[in-house]
């Protein structure tokens, strides 16, 4: 009987060890952060805004503010610092576009002359 409670109390033991063993382990895992990931899909958008905004510019608006919104990050990314720069830059340069257009747009309706389209007579 002896050995019986000796063999009971040393399993005890062992159980309290693993325990706190096993406690000591996921206090460590819940105080490391979670990785947070960069979004490059903000990048490649603003490069291809860049590409399509002398062209096309209603694609580069789509385009770029898809990129802008996964550029910023969220709860599981990381802000993507290139990401914004890229669109903002494919925005700016699709609005400057849409407002030439705009312009010469009026000018050819109001008959007027278009600098650098229009052929003197």
């Amino acid at each position: 009987m002896k050995k019986f409670l000796e063999i009971i109390s040393i399993l005890g033991t062992v159980k309290d060890f693993v325990e706190k063993f096993a406690d000591k382990i996921v206090d460590k895992i819940k105080k490391v952060e979670p990785i947070k990931v960069k979004s490059n899909a903000g990048s490649v958008l603003g490069v291809l805004g860049i590409i399509f905004a002398p062209i096309f510019p209603v694609i580069t608006y789509a385009l770029s503010a898809t990129g802008m919104a996964l550029s910023a990050g969220g709860k599981k990314r990381e802000k993507s610092k290139s990401g914004i720069a890229l669109n903002s830059v494919a925005l700016a340069f699709a609005a400057v576009n849409s407002v030439i257009a705009i312009v010469i747009a009026v000018m050819y309706y109001n008959k007027k002359e278009i600098p650098f389209i229009t052929k003197k007579k």
